[in-house]
């Protein structure tokens, strides 16, 4: 199983970044609907899935560091 996450949307594909920075091409009708930019992805033989816990913690670890930034 693979993980990578959404870095955008072209034209119809999904434009991920896999673990160890490989850019992945997914065809945007194999994603599931609620799929957006930042979202974590497992790929496991044809089937797409998103990983609702890490892509949370993900969101969290951003926007932690957000707020860091915010208050310098």
């Amino acid at each position: 199983m693979r993980r990578v996450v959404i870095d955008r949307f072209e034209e119809g594909i999904a434009v991920c970044e896999g673990e160890s920075g490989q850019a992945v091409e997914i065809s945007r009708e194999r994603l599931p609907e609620e799929a957006t930019p930042g979202m974590t992805l497992l790929l496991d033989g044809d089937t797409v899935s998103i990983d609702w816990e890490d892509t949370q913690a993900r969101r969290q670890r951003i926007g932690e560091k957000m707020k860091k930034l915010w208050k310098r």
